[in-house]
């Protein structure tokens, strides 16, 4: 049971080794859904859509007609119904993108990048009726350097699923029980969804490394962190891995210079700035080129002038 690309190599390790009974996709993005199912039907593997949590109760009939000895779930967005996780004669296993349970949620990812993790990790645990809260089987921690954003971060994970998967299916073949470890309620943080606030650029209180670390969370999922420039919202795509330092005092926000490749310095408080190299906007990708066109000269500040709700 997937959500999208990010359990492909996942899928394709239990299919090599003949361990896939079937395959169910959480999504309404119907290329995605397509392309797999398209897969699945060339191989013969059992597939099903489920296009919102109101379908989930289609999984009940489909499982009983596979009678699958368990289900890994990777990145998949709907709760299990309870009646099936009761379910003893099948085995609910869950490959969770984030450290259990310090990083309990659907965006761990993009949470251990923006709050300046050092590693992560990628942990399989038993399923229980809530999110993320059954007992750990066990977990491979990976290190998150300076340059990982959120899509580097996502493909070094996938890659690690696609050989767990397959260590976590031959244990359940050769394996008379398996050990698991119950996690610790008084570590445990959920972090749900994150709203449009925590995705925006706070000039004049986050200091340049929270924000380096913020636009890196958002690259590759939400096209970058929100600030904004006159009428127009702004998503800072890529930056530099370091803050730089700065002989003077700006507002913060401020754009100090523009460099001729289209990236630009902006001011940060602690008399630090950064360097972007790309933005964009609702329709597309830009540099700092694009801004000039609607009136940028230096010593404009971002992030001022409209209410981002």
């Amino acid at each position: 049971m997937c959500g999208g690309p990010f359990a492909y190599r996942g899928l394709s390790a239990l299919a090599y080794e003949k361990y896939l009974a079937g395959v169910v996709i959480g999504t309404k993005e119907t290329h995605v859904s397509n392309l797999l199912r398209q897969e699945c039907e060339q191989s013969s593997v059992p597939f099903l859509n489920i296009n919102g949590s109101s379908e989930i109760e289609n999984l009940i009939e489909w499982l009983e007609e596979i009678k699958p000895d368990a289900v890994f779930c990777i990145c998949f967005p709907y709760l299990i119904p309870a009646r099936l996780i009761r379910n003893e004669t099948i085995k609910f296993i869950n490959f969770h993108t984030g450290p259990l349970p310090s990083y309990r949620g659907p965006m761990p990812i993009f949470e251990v990048i923006r709050r300046g993790e050092k590693e992560t990790a990628m942990s399989v645990h038993f399923m229980t009726e809530s999110y993320d809260t059954g007992s750990v089987i066990y977990a491979e921690t990976l290190p998150i350097t300076k340059t990982d954003t959120f899509t580097s971060l996502a493909l070094k994970l996938s890659e690690r699923c696609g050989i767990m998967v397959s260590n976590m299916a031959e244990m359940l073949q050769f394996s008379s029980s398996i050990p698991s470890e119950v996690q610790d309620q008084s570590e445990a943080t959920f972090y749900p969804f994150p709203d449009v606030k925590e995705l925006k650029i706070d000039w004049d209180t986050m200091s340049a490394e929270k924000i380096i670390a913020l636009i890196n969370a958002c690259n590759g999922w939400n096209n970058g962190a929100i600030t904004s420039f006159k009428d127009n919202e702004l998503h800072l795509i890529t930056v530099s891995p370091e803050p730089l330092a700065e002989t003077r005092q700006y507002t913060p926000g401020t754009i100090i210079e523009l460099f001729s490749d289209g990236s630009a310095d902006i001011a940060c408080i602690g008399e630090q700035k950064i360097r972007v190299c790309q933005l964009g906007t609702e329709d597309g990708l830009y540099s700092f080129d694009f801004l000039k066109q609607l009136g940028l000269k230096m010593d404009e500040v971002l992030g001022s002038s409209i209410n981002l709700n």
